[in-house]
């Protein structure tokens, strides 16, 4: 790849495809041909050896391919999170329903059968679902994720606790009212409110950089599918007589079915508020780190601080601000000195030399 390329233009290369963490061998001066060993080897024009010792094979000759690869990387990973941010967050909403029930006074929420449900029906298909979210906008414009980083960073840890926290009160207030009512199907109420709101929450936390109503809800219909039948699934639970005694249900009401319906759009609108502002903070925080207000104030060059350097015949010149000695303070003198040299044939610091005379801020 680097075959018959001039000497000087070695480091330069080096540097630039640094990516590539390319290797030269030890070369007599002079010598035109520089040898390499990439981390990455061509399927099907490559060598046996290049392919043993390559790190990654490129079984159709395109460099096209890591592109692709790196865009289904990211996708997977991320599906990965939302799929463990998902079933976290269910199962945080289930414990919490049943932990604060007692302290409450409240009788027991939830029969060991509907857990089994709830964890066989939300859990399954719409968590299998997530695994076919196509990837987000400019995925391919983000740095690169540390090697070292923890799946639940990026605050996803207090998004299970809050969130689950939420579904679990949003439960229990229907629990409350009913039971205050004197409503003999209030264990219905309850199994049907956090089943719904599981649902709704797979649905919002498709995207972590966009809203739902953005991406829209077509845009992956395998999850949309998987919602609408545990949503069937569950009123089939509700309404049929043998679903009745298996899983000690009552039919609901249509004004008590609606009011099953509120608490999950809770869920849906809280959700979208804290992810939204959670990007608002991140756009601050990236314009903060990137405005010139934020970078560190030069410091100051000792008293007497002057330079007299001379530029390689065959360079060129660009404004310099700074002392290149390293001190990091303004220039004054003369316009036509402040420039620093930068040959086109290498770049090796020894040409990176400044011209003209003048002293530093400070002298």
């Amino acid at each position: 790849m680097l075959n018959q390329m001039a000497p000087l233009n070695g480091p330069l290369v080096t540097d630039s495809l640094g990516v590539y963490q390319v290797t030269f061998a030890n070369v007599p001066p002079g010598t035109y041909k520089y040898y390499c060993i990439p981390h990455e080897a061509m399927g099907m024009k490559g060598t046996d050896v290049a392919r043993e010792a390559a790190d990654m094979v490129l079984l159709d000759d395109d460099f096209a391919t890591i592109v692709s690869a790196v865009r289904e990387g990211r996708r997977i990973y991320d599906n990965i999170r939302k799929f463990v941010k998902y079933t976290m967050t269910s199962n945080s909403g289930e414990i919490w329903t049943l932990l604060l029930a007692p302290f409450l006074g409240l009788p027991l929420p939830l029969l060991p059968i509907h857990i089994l449900w709830i964890n066989l029906v939300t859990d399954g298909l719409p968590g299998l679902a997530l695994a076919a979210e196509p990837h987000e906008r400019n995925i391919m414009q983000r740095p690169p994720r540390p090697p070292r980083e923890s799946i639940f960073a990026h605050g996803m840890w207090q998004h299970m606790i809050w969130v689950g926290l939420l579904i679990g009160g949003l439960s229990l207030l229907a629990q409350a009212w009913a039971y205050e009512s004197g409503w003999a199907h209030w264990q219905t109420m309850v199994f049907t409110v956090l089943t719904f709101a599981q649902l709704v929450h797979a649905l919002a936390i498709r995207s972590e950089r966009d809203s739902l109503f953005s991406i829209g809800l077509l845009s992956n219909l395998p999850l949309l599918g998987a919602v609408l039948f545990t949503v069937a699934l569950q009123l089939g639970v509700i309404y049929l007589p043998w679903a009745n005694a298996l899983f000690r249900t009552a039919p609901l009401s249509a004004g008590e079915l609606l009011i099953c319906f509120a608490p999950p759009l809770v869920v849906l609108a809280a959700v979208e508020a804290g992810e939204g502002a959670a990007r608002c903070g991140s756009a601050a925080s990236r314009a903060r780190r990137t405005s010139p207000a934020s970078c560190p104030t030069p410091r100051r060059a000792p008293r007497g601080c002057a330079h007299t350097v001379r530029c390689r015949a065959g360079t060129t010149q660009r404004p310099l601000r700074t002392c290149p000695s390293g001190c990091g303070s303004p220039l004054r003198g003369p316009t036509t000195a402040r420039t620093r040299c930068s040959s086109p044939r290498t770049s090796s610091s020894a040409d990176r030399r400044p011209r003209g005379s003048w002293s530093c801020a400070g002298s």
